[in-house]
């Protein structure tokens, strides 16, 4: 398999993810049969209105003020999975997308940057990016960075944190308008605290 050509397919779909308005939700409903199957595999609501979602060995909690946006298998062990706030006003998005297969954390995150800033949803944006930090997650070396989008439509704070588990390399993505940042970043943080991967 051609792993550079899957991974730039995965990294151009989140590149055209919209950055200042939020995708359309889709509820079990709308989602055709074969995703409903899935649905039902990969969440597990309890009595206090939160999901707790597990797939190919990732897991984390969706708490009531999310909602799920995407969740679909992109190609052979490619995964993408998205949600949203649901407050309408809100811009705040997570994105997860993972690969069963083990990338280099600097060529990963470079190619997100690139693919972002070539993106047609950025191209009448100013995308800035801060260097890239040497961290841990869940007790493995990884990789972050910031980014600010400013566009007619308003201005959006991001960060986009890669790390590698066993043979999988995994992306995290957040993002969220200033005018509810401070709520948005502490979702976020419980969602990070709830996050976790059983390696292969």
């Amino acid at each position: 398999m051609n792993y550079r050509f899957v991974l730039s397919m995965l990294l151009l779909l989140f590149a055209t993810m919209p950055y200042a308005v939020k995708a359309e939700v889709l509820p079990y409903a709308q989602f055709e049969q074969d995703s409903l199957d899935v649905l039902d595999q990969n969440f597990t609501p309890d009595k206090d209105g939160n999901i707790y979602y597990l797939r190919d060995g990732i897991s984390f909690t969706i708490t009531p003020e999310w909602q799920i946006l995407d969740n679909h298998q992109v190609a052979k062990n490619t995964y993408y999975f998205s949600m949203g706030t649901k407050n309408e006003l809100s811009t705040a998005l997570i994105t997860v997308v993972w690969l069963d297969y083990h990338m280099n954390l600097d060529v990963t995150l470079d190619s997100h940057k690139r693919h972002m800033i070539d993106s047609e949803k950025y191209k009448y944006a100013k995308v800035q990016f801060s260097e890239t930090a040497y961290t841990t997650f869940l007790g493995r070396k990884s990789r972050e960075c910031h980014y600010n989008v400013i566009s007619k439509v308003g201005a959006v704070n991001g960060k986009i944190i890669v790390f590698n588990a066993g043979i999988k390399t995994i992306s995290i993505f957040y993002q969220s308008g200033l005018g509810d940042k401070q709520v948005n970043d502490l979702s976020f943080r419980d969602f990070m605290l709830s996050f976790g991967v059983k390696e292969d």
